[in-house]
Order: structure tokens, then sequence, then C-alpha cells
């Protein structure tokens, strides 16, 4: 904590912004991996929808995870998937700005910054373990002041529930 108070994050290493992100169809990405369409509500039908994809290895274990980016009236979602065992499995998703960050756990953690118009922040920190990312610290702003830190464990639950409905860990 800084004297304020407030959370202290790890380093931001590279922007999500900055990473080398290409436009490819629907078509062209592996059979269970959609673009997010209706405000990331829905999978994409279309074979010939065209989105942004980036491969790039979270670990540098010399095997790429795929982010691929959806866009929403508000904000930019990214989910992030990792081939196991011959099918892509979703590690995380998240929407807002996103940062790779000083790596634990030997993979690089995630931050996010996600606002409204109202002046309202909240910052997450994201960190690998147990076959995917966890939510592990969220924090409110208002006007770029620190706020508090939210009790994460039931967004953890949530997130949880839903990654073991939809993705059956292979």
């Amino acid at each position: 904590m800084s004297p304020a108070g407030e959370p202290i994050y790890p380093k931001r290493i590279r922007s999500f912004s900055d990473l080398p992100f290409k436009t490819v169809a629907q078509r062209d990405l592996p059979s269970n991996v959609p673009f997010l369409v209706s405000q990331g509500a829905e999978s994409n039908e279309d074979p010939d929808y065209h989105g942004r994809v980036c491969y790039t290895d979270l670990n540098e274990d010399g095997v790429k995870e795929l982010i691929v980016q959806s866009e929403s009236k508000t904000a930019r979602i990214y989910d992030i998937w990792q081939k196991r065992k011959g099918s892509w499995v979703n590690i995380l998703q998240i929407s807002g700005l996103a940062y790779l960050v000083a790596k634990q756990n030997s993979f690089y953690q995630i931050e996010t910054q996600e606002g409204d118009r109202q002046g309202n922040e909240v910052r997450e920190l994201y960190r690998f373990s147990e076959q995917r990312y966890h939510l592990i610290r969220a924090d409110d702003y208002k006007d770029e002041a620190y706020v508090g830190t939210r009790d994460v464990r039931e967004r953890e639950e949530a997130l949880e529930r839903n990654y073991r409905e939809q993705f059956k860990n292979p």
C-alpha cells in the first residue's frame, strides 16, 4: 500500500493495445473460438465476420496463447485462449484497458482498468494459477482518487462457475 492507502500494482510491461493484433475472419479461428457480438452476450455465427486476434506467449514456454478482441459499444472485450490436448480452452475474459504486468507463477499477470462517464473506475489484477487466470484484486476509484478495495470472492466464484460450465476443463 502507498502512504495514502492506495494499493501498489506490479510494473506494467506492455499494453494490450501494443500487441500485434491482426484482422481475421471468423472462419479462420479455431472452431470453438468465437468473436463475441451483441455487447459480448452472444457468439458470432457468421464465418465472414472479421475481428482482431493476437497470438502471444504469456509464459514464454514457446506455445502461444490466443487473444481474441471483440468490440462492444462501451469497451473492448478480450478472451484469452490456451491450447490443451488439441482443443482451445478459455482461460480469461476481461474488458476495458488491459496490460501485461510483472510475472507471477511463470505467467504474466494481467491488469485491467475500466471506467464510466461519472468518474467511477475499477482496476483489477488477474493471476494465472490452477489452469486459468483468477481475479485476485479489485480496487475502486472516483475521479482518479482511490476509494477502496472490493471483496473479490463472490466475483471469483462466479467466474469459476462460468469457467467450469462453459469450458469443462480438458
